[in-house]
């Protein structure tokens, strides 16, 4: 894919931010057919859409594939009250496990290793994805044309915890509840096992990647969904619990999501 061909492309998704609404999807000759392709109009997203304020990264379960997608600073909220689903161009929720990067992780000789990964973090962030996408119809869209699209919507962001080394993220129960009601509940569930496999990958995967520079201080990772997705349409109100096996709640996020106007 050529950088004109990736800028088009790349300006489309980002029209679709600026009118608050999901656009046709991709003219063939536009959409990407290796990952590569997909990556590139990622890179020309950054160059026009940026600064990033973080990065999502996940595993396919089915062919064990790490892939990654930035998180565009405007994209990312606090807890608290949030733009309404549709304004975002979002359907669903997804509570996830990430991480705020506490040093600059830039291009090397050599791979960065895991150890080296969890010295350079310095905190983990409960977190919640708003699902969605720019294009309409996206049950259409090809993967590699979902990761040019980044996959999601916005994240929303807790407080961050210090003392996560001490966190065990094979038993950490991990909960959403919408209107008081408990809709995910996951534990023991990461498709890595240990998510800073995954942290390390995308380390390494942005080392090699120009128009990133790498991973970067105070950017947040967040590692994929852990219990599928749940709808929201507006005016809910939220909670993401962190509960460990001792049943101590050791983070969470209140939101509330605005509601569409009648």
């Amino acid at each position: 894919m050529t950088e004109d061909v990736a800028d088009k492309a790349a300006r489309i998704i980002l029209g679709a931010y600026a009118a608050g609404r999901r656009v046709p999807r991709l003219d063939p000759a536009l959409r990407p057919q290796e990952l590569g392709a997909a990556y590139a109009i990622q890179d020309r997203v950054i160059l026009h859409g940026g600064p990033v304020g973080g990065w999502k990264v996940g595993r396919n379960p089915v062919d064990g594939l790490d892939t990654c997608a930035p998180l565009l600073k405007f994209r990312i909220f606090a807890g608290g009250c949030v733009p309404a689903p549709a304004d975002l161009l979002g359907t669903g929720l997804e509570i996830e496990f990430a991480f705020r990067v506490g040093d600059d992780l830039p291009k090397r000789e050599h791979p960065y290793e895991i150890d080296e990964i969890r010295a350079a973090i310095d905190g983990f962030l409960p977190l919640v994805e708003l699902v969605g996408g720019r294009f309409e119809d996206r049950a259409s869209l090809s993967p590699l044309e979902q990761l040019a699209d980044g996959f999601g919507a916005a994240v929303i962001v807790g407080d961050r915890v210090s003392s996560w080394r001490e966190i065990d993220f094979r038993t950490l129960r991990a909960e959403l509840w919408i209107d008081g009601i408990r809709r995910q509940v996951a534990r023991d569930c990461h498709p890595a096992g240990d998510p800073l496999e995954l942290v390390t990958w995308l380390a390494n995967h942005l080392a090699g990647r120009t128009a990133t520079g790498g991973l970067r201080r105070g950017q947040v990772v967040t590692t994929g969904g852990l219990a599928g997705v749940t709808a929201v349409t507006g005016g809910e109100r939220v909670e993401a619990r962190y509960v460990t096996a001792d049943e101590r709640e050791i983070a969470r996020i209140d939101l509330e999501f605005m509601a569409v106007p009648a």
